[in-house]
């Protein structure tokens, strides 16, 4: 049932003094729109809860067009209500890929910020958040060849 898998690291920009990460693993269905939830969703209060909010917006373009290793990484700031606050800026795309590739991840980021946002935090989360860079780098792992393992092999 669920056909995307990507990895998702969050954190609040370099030079800052309360720099943060979390590493998320996704699991998105790819070609399912995602249900709206039945109820109000809880409201974050720690800065370790804005990557798992952000990822189960994320729906990554079909198998049809993933592509191994394709990453895209967007900063963008946050107001105080979790608003985006101004224009995210895409700071890296795998090079080398095909335009029409480099569009459906960067477009699939887009979405995840629409869907997203405004993000559910309290007041407090907020007023730590407004106006501080996030980097949000976005890794496709859907097509990756996981490791054979040596052990198994008979002598």
């Amino acid at each position: 049932m669920l056909a995307a898998v990507g990895v998702v690291t969050v954190g609040v920009a370099p030079g800052l003094a309360a720099a943060v990460r979390d590493r998320v693993l996704l699991a998105q269905n790819a070609a399912e729109p995602q249900p709206a939830p039945a109820d109000p969703p809880k409201l974050a209060n720690r800065l370790n809860e804005i990557g798992p909010l952000m990822s189960k917006c994320l729906q990554m373009p079909p198998d049809s067009i993933a592509r191994a290793g394709m990453r895209v990484t967007v900063r963008l700031a946050f107001t105080r209500d979790g608003q985006i606050l101004g224009e995210p800026h895409f700071t890296f795309t795998t090079p080398g890929v095909p335009t029409e590739i480099r569009a459906a991840y960067q477009r699939a980021v887009v979405d995840m910020l629409n869907r997203c946002t405004p993000l559910p935090i309290t007041k407090e989360l907020g007023g730590a958040i407004a106006g501080r860079p996030f980097v949000f780098p976005i890794i496709e792992t859907r097509k990756e060849k996981k490791a054979e393992n040596s052990h198994d092999r008979s002598i």
